[in-house]
């Protein structure tokens, strides 16, 4: 009975001329032996088109289908968000409330003035945990739990800003707001959100895996193109939850969304609440709500979030005024899941979008002029140890050149850009120097994590 519903369907659809266009959108996906993504347009609620391309599962060649569970990766916080904003608005907690009132091991300088609403803004300041992993030289897929991340946290000095007055991107608020759901609760992300959003809305192919190891029916599994052609297994193997960890299906985002529509949750306001954009400290307006962007495209305003983790890429893209959305649920990670539903909402929204803005070229680097001798780059070379990230970096000299050595990972070659300040990838090494012209410490920065303190050891 699902086979011959779903082959209505594709004929209903297919009737539609711009199902084609979006085949052609999708059609790199549609080749043998290729994962590929879930696509659903929907007005007013009601689906004018549901399409799969590619495979859920190459090893037992399972195509994937409106019920194939794919990783959410961060369209998964407008699920927490939402969680926080329910006990918000039953007196669970207040959005106002001190970040260190629930969370004692914050006892630095630092965490006062944060508050949960910070969080939910990205407004804390709160440096990124996989930003600090990873200049920890760790991977992006590294085992990790939420005590780690509370005590990696806790040993931070500083923060990238005060809070308030900037937006900066962090999962690490996120991973909080779902331990603050646990601790006021005394229930699990997952659990909590099973049984107040999700069940609610029979969104029964969703949930927050707090168990990289368990089995999810219906999973589609991730995959990243393998050097030489083909494909290789590209899973998550994170725990924590609230700033990803989601899997959803095509079929029950859709549910999801359209609650966006007409809410079915508790508090009868919560789309509205979850709608507030955060203001910053000088009373400017945020682009970001509660776990959602509310952004423009092409002169229309949009609401959702888009997503990439591993193997897969996800998007949720609401046109409020139109009533339409578009969602794209990938396993391969090479797609670009937010493009592509920008390319269907090109397709449908034909004549009341504005015409494109010419694309902005990225900004590139200036290459550096500065040239060091491998005596000038020995100055540099060394031990460097971070309390904050409780990690040694070690400096050595090889080919005229300085690299850098970690405890995990591989070892990297630097490039200067000026004096005492070197690059690598989006980090920036600048090196400090004492009263006697010595290079006494280190401050290591990436977009997500600022001026990570290094102390030079001793020799």
């Amino acid at each position: 009975m699902p086979r011959l519903c779903l082959l209505f369907a594709t004929l209903a659809f297919a009737a539609d001329p711009r199902a084609e266009q979006v085949d052609r959108i999708f059609s790199r996906f549609q080749q043998a032996d290729s994962p590929g993504c879930a696509v659903g347009v929907y007005s007013n609620g009601e689906p004018l088109l549901q399409k799969s391309y590619g495979y859920a599962n190459l090893e037992l060649g399972a195509p994937i289908t409106p019920q194939s569970r794919f990783y959410l990766a961060s369209v998964s916080k407008q699920l927490a968000a939402a969680a926080v904003v329910q006990l918000a608005a039953q007196g669970k907690l207040q959005l106002d409330d001190s970040v260190r009132k629930h969370f004692p091991e914050f006892s630095a300088p630092w965490a006062t003035g944060m508050t949960v609403r910070h969080l939910l803004h990205h407004q804390s300041g709160i440096r990124d945990y996989l930003s600090l992993q990873a200049l920890s030289g760790r991977p992006d897929n590294y085992y990790t739990t939420e005590d780690e991340v509370v005590r990696l946290l806790a040993r931070q000095k500083t923060l990238n800003f005060r809070p308030g007055d900037e937006y900066l991107y962090s999962n690490s608020g996120y991973v909080l707001l779902s331990i603050l759901v646990r601790r006021v609760t005394g229930k699990s992300l997952r659990d909590y959100t099973r049984e107040n959003i999700f069940q609610p809305l029979g969104m029964s192919h969703t949930v927050f895996a707090d168990n990289h190891n368990e089995v999810l029916r219906n999973r589609a599994t991730g995959y990243t193109p393998a050097p030489g052609g083909g494909w290789r297994i590209n899973a998550a193997t994170l725990d924590v939850v609230g700033d990803g960890g989601a899997f959803s299906s095509l079929e029950d985002l859709a549910k999801w969304d359209r609650n966006f529509l007409n809410n079915r949750l508790r508090p009868p306001d919560l789309i509205e609440r979850m709608g507030a954009q955060g203001i910053l400290n000088s009373g400017q307006k945020s682009l970001y709500a509660a776990g959602l962007g509310v952004q423009e495209y092409r002169g229309l305003g949009t609401v959702g979030h888009s997503g990439g983790f591993r193997g897969y890429s996800a998007d949720r893209l609401m046109f409020p005024s139109e009533k339409f959305s578009v969602l794209v649920l990938c396993n391969a990670s090479d797609a670009n899941a937010a493009a592509l539903s920008r390319r269907v909402a090109d397709v449908y929204l034909e004549g009341r979008l504005k015409p494109a803005a010419p694309e902005v070229p990225k900004p590139v680097l200036p290459k550096s002029e500065t040239s060091l001798s491998p005596a000038q780059l020995a100055r540099y070379a060394g031990e460097y140890y971070s309390e904050e990230l409780d990690t040694t970096f070690e400096f050595v000299v090889r080919d005229k050149t300085l690299w850098l050595k970690r405890s995990f990972g591989p070892d990297g070659p630097l490039q200067p850009v000026s004096r005492d300040t070197f690059r690598t990838g989006g980090a920036t090494f600048a090196f400090e120097r004492d009263v006697a012209d010595n290079i006494a410490a280190l401050r290591v920065s990436e977009p997500r994590a600022r001026n990570i303190a290094f102390e030079r050891r001793k020799r």
